[in-house]
Parts: C-alpha cells; structure tokens; sequence
C-alpha cells in the first residue's frame, strides 16, 4: 500500500498529512490500515478509482545494476561483494546456503577465504575465488588478486578464527 502512494504521489507529497488524504480515497481498498489510523472512507457520488500505478507514473531513471555481487572469473556463481563476519559464522552460513566449498589461507598478514576451483586446497590457482577478512566483513577480491598474492606463497590454514 505504501508502495502504491508513493507512486502515484509526487515528492513533494510523500508526508502524513497527503498519505492520510489519499488512504481516504482507498480506504476500501486497505480496511486494516484504515481502521489503525482512523480514517473514515471518503463517500462520493462516484467511486473514486485510482489507476494502477505503472499507468500514473513511469521512472524516469532507469534502475541500475546490482553493484552487490558480480560473476568472479566468468564462474556461473554470483559472488557478493561483502560478507559480513558475524562472529566468524557469516563465511561458513554463505557457502552452506549456496552448497559451495572454501577453504582458509594466510599471506602476508591477510586472512583469506578461497573458493577452489582450480580443485586443490593446497594451494591458489587463477581461477579460485577469494575473499579478504576486513575487520567484520570478508571483501571479494579482485580476479587479478589470486596471480598477486601467489607471489607471496600464500598457505592453508585450519581455522583463521571463523
């Protein structure tokens, strides 16, 4: 319902006193939420019809891409940008909801969270998935990140406090 004011409202009548006015011309339409604000219906010689929003307002800007996940290395996976870490249990929740494996490595002081797709958990191969502990969020790397820090003999680690 608040969907459908907002549509056919213009901005400068997205506030109570407007929201109040228009659920009167639609009160039949949403009798809870005329009964919780107390509004009478708004009886008119004529039934007051109000046409569907995709026929009272088109958007004028196109919607955007998500920018919160992105396909690492063309793989038919889309990866979130961001994680959060939630006390070292947001990792492990992700791959189980997706039924996708991980495996933790350490290099040069990061904590990473790989996805092998190269197959070995042993080591990082170009096409593994990685991801960077950043304080309370695990950030996708980039999918030039894996030839970098190979450089650096990145190694397993059992448990990188996740």
């Amino acid at each position: 319902m608040s969907v459908m004011f907002c549509r056919v409202a213009s901005w400068r009548d997205l506030n109570g006193t407007s929201f109040v006015k228009w659920l009167k011309t639609v009160a039949g339409q949403y009798p809870a939420l005329t009964k919780w604000y107390g509004v009478r219906n708004v009886h008119t010689s004529t039934p007051t019809v109000i046409a569907p929003a995709m026929d009272t307002c088109t958007d004028a800007v196109p919607l955007a891409p998500s920018a919160e996940s992105r396909y690492a290395h063309d793989h038919d996976h889309r990866y979130l940008f961001e994680i959060p870490y939630e006390d070292g249990h947001g990792m492990r929740a992700y791959a189980n909801n997706y039924g996708l494996h991980f495996t933790f490595f350490r290099c040069l002081g990061l904590e990473m969270a790989v996805f092998p797709y190269g197959g070995n958990d042993e080591y990082i191969s170009e096409i593994d998935v990685i991801y960077v502990r950043d304080n309370d969020v695990w950030r996708l790397q980039e999918d030039d990140f894996n030839s970098a820090i190979r450089d650096h003999d990145p190694v397993p680690a059992n448990s990188v406090s996740e």
